[in-house]
């Protein structure tokens, strides 16, 4: 099988993933992780949701089940 050759965003330049170890995210920037996530989840899974169609009978409750996943993270 072949390998596939990593790509640069900037052309030419040196390949450093590997160089640099990985680094723990810190409890502020994971803070500001799940605050966007939130935001995101509540600004368009609902909406995406409807739009399916598949859980229209659910259409009550899943504003109720949308927090209690959003409480979990």
């Amino acid at each position: 099988m072949p390998r596939h050759r990593s790509i640069s965003p900037i052309p030419n330049a040196p390949h450093t993933s590997r160089q640099i170890g990985r680094q723990a995210w810190s409890d502020e920037e994971e803070q500001i992780w799940r605050e966007a996530v939130v935001a995101v989840l509540r600004a368009h899974l609902l909406a995406t949701v409807r739009a399916d169609g598949r859980l229209a009978h659910r259409n009550g409750s899943l504003g109720a089940h949308l927090n209690a996943y959003i409480r979990k993270l």
